[in-house]
């Protein structure tokens, strides 16, 4: 099998090196550290890469700087991440009322098992359950725990598709007519124009502040929208 020849040399040479210590860790660290010390102009140091900064000032985002914990690149990823729309915005619920209006009777689900009249009523009872107007579902410890380590990927990703039964307090509603629960499903969306000063407390996601209450439930609404394709 052929070999690479500066390969080899290098483990010839590595391993010369570790020989000489006994291959005790420390003691290598130790003299490739002094060694560093001894010939500082063998060391190379690059400039910091400034293309995405250059970037998003060029398409007018803010640049958010790295805390001293977190790595330059990991901000700049973190700044270049598109926020998730939120129903306490005006345009973004304009944006959600026009999808609903789009769903129609039969349109086709891409999955799940409800019909987009059971879908309304669905986002309805939601409503009222986030407002107050019934109490939460129970949920078991162990749903606790997970909805309150997952919190952060579902505010920021949305909830999984055909991965978990709604509680049952927002599955009460039962269709009626289109044009009335279309009309149900409308007037609570545009319920969050008037936001609470605090939340009713989420069983499974925990306390909820208005900013993560409006993320929670545009996610909501355009998970079931996608649900029909729309």
């Amino acid at each position: 099998m052929w070999g690479d020849p500066i390969v080899a040399e290098v483990r010839r040479v590595r391993a010369a090196h570790a020989a000489r210590f006994n291959n005790d860790l420390r003691a290598i660290y130790d003299d490739l550290k002094r060694d560093e010390q001894q010939h500082r102009e063998r060391l190379v140091s690059f400039p910091p890469a400034v293309w995405p900064a250059i970037r998003q000032r060029s398409a007018g985002r803010p640049i958010r700087r790295p805390s001293r914990e977190e790595p330059a690149d990991r901000a700049i990823m973190a700044s270049q991440e598109t926020p998730v729309p939120n129903v306490l915005e005006p345009a973004d619920r304009a944006a959600l009322a026009e999808r609903l209006r789009a769903v129609i009777p039969d349109s086709p689900r891409v999955w799940g098992r409800m019909s987009p009249a059971q879908m309304l009523c669905h986002l309805s009872d939601s409503v009222e359950v986030m407002f107050g107007d019934r109490p939460y579902s129970p949920v078991p410890r162990a749903l606790r725990l997970m909805g309150r380590l997952f919190k952060p990927l579902i505010l920021k990703k949305g909830f999984p598709r055909g991965k978990a039964q709604a509680p049952t307090t927002m599955l009460v509603r039962q269709p009626e007519s289109w044009d009335a629960d279309l009309a149900r499903a409308l007037a609570q969306l545009e319920r969050f124009a008037q936001p609470l000063t605090q939340w009713p407390e989420s069983p499974f996601l925990g306390t909820l502040t208005t900013d993560e209450v409006g993320r929670l439930n545009w996610l909501h609404f355009d998970h079931h929208l996608q649900q029909f394709g729309v």
